[in-house]
């Protein structure tokens, strides 16, 4: 590996690649963690999975600086930036088997009481034959 940095063969490439997966995956991610969700809970539900990806990436980005440190010279950074690398390797297997291990949701949440008592009031309604109105009104005179 080059100490010199090489910005249009190995930077810019890298960080296109990069900057696609998260475009990709982050929205997927966030329609998953709400999925489940009734939909009066969807704004909750989605401001509690965001603020914990922000939290994560700011802890995240922490702890890569400690690893970082302040390297004397460029080899060393360079020592320091493949233990980051196995860092960033290591939690990115360790998520993946915690994800696989997480238990999914065996269905879909059920509507609410309140509005499953509408539908069924609503298609009992619509089931029954309209007759119109035979009663005399007052004012109103029958033949």
């Amino acid at each position: 590996m080059q100490l010199t940095p090489n910005y249009p063969a190995v930077w810019l490439p890298g960080t296109l690649i990069v900057g696609l997966g998260i475009g990709l995956t982050f929205p997927v991610l966030s329609a998953a963690a709400v999925s489940s969700l009734e939909p009066s809970r969807y704004s909750v539900g989605s401001a509690v999975n965001q603020t914990a990806r922000q939290i994560g990436g700011a802890l995240g980005v922490a702890i890569l600086v400690v690893l970082l440190g302040t390297p004397k010279s460029p080899v060393a950074a360079m020592d320091n930036f493949r233990h980051l690398w196995i860092y960033i390797a290591a939690m990115a297997a360790l998520a993946g088997v915690i994800s696989t291990a997480l238990a999914r949701p065996t269905s879909v949440a059920a509507p609410s009481t309140v509005e499953s008592e509408e539908a069924r009031e609503l298609d009992e309604m619509l089931d029954k034959e309209v007759v119109p109105d035979q009663r005399p009104r007052p004012g109103v005179e029958t033949e």
